[in-house]
């Protein structure tokens, strides 16, 4: 799943099952095909700015756990010492 189409149709390409959707929307999560996943990496930035720092990371976490999915959540992280949070949210494993 990605944001972005260019990035969706080379996944394609390349032989991946690919959608076009938002990580950061519990909704859009909720509706997925969730049986069908034995696991999910959550690779998406870290947003800090002005006027916002979004955590795709956790808000996916929590969206997945909440609509029922019990498969293996990863998440990638900067800074080794947020891996703690993320496994408190509900992730299993932390890459960084």
């Amino acid at each position: 799943m990605d944001f972005n189409p260019e990035s969706v149709r080379l996944a394609r390409e390349a032989g991946f099952d690919a959608i076009m959707g938002d990580a950061h929307d519990p909704e859009f999560l909720a509706h997925l095909p969730l049986g069908s996943f034995s696991a999910v990496v959550s690779a998406t930035p870290r947003i800090t700015g002005a006027l916002t720092e979004a955590d795709g990371h956790a808000a996916a976490t929590a969206a997945l756990r909440e609509a029922g999915f019990r498969g293996m959540i990863a998440v990638t992280v900067d800074d080794p010492a947020h891996a703690g949070r993320y496994r408190q949210i509900g992730a299993d494993l932390v890459l960084s």
